[in-house]
């Protein structure tokens, strides 16, 4: 089943899935793709025309060449040993109502996306890489969208929660409140959110001993928290995490749920 997008077609699998039905949203995303359950994983771009690219381009650039490294080594990362996050997890668990909707925001190779299905959610696994989502369907992982998270292809108010682990420092700063404005989009009111990101300043590109480079930003714990709070949120719990193996920035885990009032969208820092 398709769906017109200028002169490309959308795929729109027949489930339960609450997409949005206005699909001119998609003029401003780089590429989207709706994945069926258990259907082969194939790029599908949305043209953009080339004065569009071109003011795109410096913005795009971090998101897009961190996409490429994470396609190119897919398989390397799937099979990395996951942070177990067992207490982000469980924390984000009782925010959700039993056989709550989840987005996975960042899925990449769908680890915590099947950690949140064996905790009884209904979860759909959202990322850019199609790499990473072709290791996410090999592993089990059964809805899964390409996407972009400024851009989510979802209807208002449809999900319980979105988790966000290690995905929103991959978009350059001043785009992380466009990020935040869709997640309170698509969380009906008391919506529960989780973002691990790395506590730090600036922006920088991380290469890895084959040269391989990602885009990386950083924040500090007032900052993420301004941003999360002028998006519409309440930040209700949170803590710092001691970095992983290897790594050398700490992790700021901080949980929100919608205000009942709402709040204005954030325009940047």
């Amino acid at each position: 089943m398709g769906v017109s997008c200028g002169t490309t077609s959308v795929i729109r699998p027949a489930t339960d899935l609450p997409y949005r039905e206005s699909w001119n949203m998609y003029r401003d995303a780089r590429h989207v793709q709706i994945v069926p359950s258990g259907g082969p994983i194939s790029a599908r771009k949305t043209p953009l025309n080339r004065g569009f690219r071109r003011v795109l381009y410096r913005m795009l650039l971090g998101v897009d060449e961190t996409i490429t490294t994470y396609d190119r080594l897919a398989a390397r990362y799937a099979a990395r040993t996951t942070y177990p996050l067992e207490r982000e997890l469980t924390c984000f668990r009782r925010m959700i109502p039993t056989s709550g909707l989840v987005l996975d925001v960042g899925c990449g190779a769908g680890q915590y996306a099947r950690a949140l299905e064996a905790r009884g959610l209904r979860v759909v696994g959202l990322d850019l890489s199609l790499g990473l989502l072709r290791q996410a369907q090999a592993a089990g992982t059964d809805r899964l969208v390409c996407a972009d998270m400024r851009c989510l292809p979802f209807a208002d108010d449809c999900s319980d929660g979105c988790f966000v682990c290690a995905s929103l420092l991959h978009l350059p700063r001043t785009q992380a409140p466009k990020a935040l404005s869709e997640f309170r989009r698509v969380l009906g009111t008391g919506g529960a959110l989780y973002i691990g990101v790395k506590e730090g300043e600036g922006e920088e590109w991380v290469a890895d001993q084959e040269g391989y480079e990602r885009f990386f930003a950083y924040y500090r714990l007032e900052e993420i928290d301004w941003l999360i709070q002028a998006a519409g949120f309440e930040v209700v719990d949170g803590w710092i995490s001691p970095p992983g193996a290897g790594q050398r920035h700490n992790w700021l885990n901080r949980f929100a749920v919608v205000r009942a009032c709402g709040g204005a969208h954030p325009s940047g820092l």
